[in-house]
This record gives structure tokens, C-alpha cells and sequence, in this order.
């Protein structure tokens, strides 16, 4: 698993993690409409549809926190 993978996981599951801080509030909105048009199942059609410089590691941390938005994520482990 890459760490950019691991990354997408923890937001996924809710772990506290800054994405503004590798995406733009610009960035994230191009995205977001993206992904409204075309789902969240899949990241190539994303990245086929978005200006060359938005990188997979910025769709994959958008789409991870809009999948826990909608109660996607999976929940934590309890311990």
C-alpha cells in the first residue's frame, strides 16, 4: 500500500487530516464538481476530466473525504 493510499484510508475513516493542506480550495471545488458528474467509484474518468495539474494524490484525498462525508468510510476499530 502506498502512503498516499494509507493517507486516503485514514480520511476515509475519519482520522484527522488537514486535505487543504495538498489541495487548494480552488482545486477541491474542480473536483468536487467532477466527482458529481461523473461518481466517486472510479479515479481515471476524475483525472481525464481535470486541468493536467491536478494529481491523483489530490483526487484520491478529495474523493476519500467526500466518501466520509456521506457516511462511506469505514468505522475505526475500537480498542
Amino acid at each position: 500500500m502506498t502512503v498516499e493510499k494509507h493517507l486516503a484510508d485514514c480520511i476515509l475513516r475519519g482520522r484527522p487530516f488537514d486535505v487543504s493542506q495538498f489541495v487548494s480550495a480552488e482545486d477541491r471545488a474542480h473536483i468536487e464538481r467532477a466527482a458529481a458528474g461523473l461518481g466517486t467509484e472510479r479515479l481515471k474518468p476524475l483525472r481525464e476530466a481535470l486541468p493536467r495539474h491536478i494529481t491523483y494524490r489530490m483526487i484520491r484525498f478529495v474523493v476519500a473525504d467526500l466518501q466520509r462525508a456521506a457516511g462511506l468510510g469505514t468505522p475505526e476499530e475500537e480498542e
